[in-house]
């Protein structure tokens, strides 16, 4: 075994050498715009209250609102090398409750950062993932039109407008029969409104 790690290790260099790997060049760079930013609407240290079907209330609070650079680095059939890359910046935000012990993370990239892999390039995405476990997005346009249906909803005696309605997939969960999270209910001027389980219940922004 140890002898034929050695050998790919030997492999592994000699194409490395031969290929001649170069300093790293940056291709492009794709920040994020002003409105797409925008689509999270949360500050690190903002609390948000939600108060459960049963009446209970609990408060979030948002523990990370950062924007970051990563690469996209480009890899061949034919090298091991990977002189260039693209820069992208990322919006990263986390909401999070202690007990029960609930989070959000939600995750714009900047565009076109795929688009020596795809064709769908022109369009963007926000992510969001629940306690690590269920996931879920909503895609929009290089106009910043978001690509779901829209719809005016009354919680609370409140209306909201132009809210999405995102199915939440289950990732990871091994019991599917548990009760789990079901979908969340969202607008780019709030961000949350409310987020659901299979067996009816639900937590219900605050305002």
């Amino acid at each position: 075994m140890k002898k034929e790690l050695y050998i790919l290790v030997l492999i592994a260099y000699f194409v490395a050498s031969a290929c001649g790997c170069k300093k790293p060049v940056e291709l492009a760079r794709y920040e994020l715009l002003p409105q797409e930013i925008a689509l999270i609407p949360y500050e690190k240290g903002q609390k948000i209250k939600f108060k459960h079907s049963n009446g209970y209330e609990f408060l979030f609070e948002v523990t990370e609102d950062n924007l970051e650079w990563k690469e996209d680095h480009k890899f061949t059939e034919m090298t091991f090398c990977s002189p260039n890359y693209w820069s992208y910046q990322q919006k990263n935000v986390k909401l999070q409750l202690s007990y029960p012990n609930i989070s959000f993370d939600l995750s714009i990239k900047g565009r076109n950062n795929e688009r020596f892999y795809s064709n769908d390039s022109i369009y963007n995405s926000l992510n969001i993932n629940m306690s690590d476990s269920f996931s879920g997005s909503f895609s929009y346009d290089s106009v910043f039109n978001i690509l779901a249906e829209k719809q005016n909803i009354v919680i609370n005696g409140i209306e909201y407008q132009d809210v999405i309605k995102i199915k939440l997939n289950n990732n990871s969960v091994p019991n599917p029969t548990l009760t789990m999270p079901e979908y969340l209910l969202y607008n780019t001027e709030f961000g949350i409104l409310q987020f659901n389980y299979t067996d009816n219940e639900n937590y219900t922004l605050v305002r």
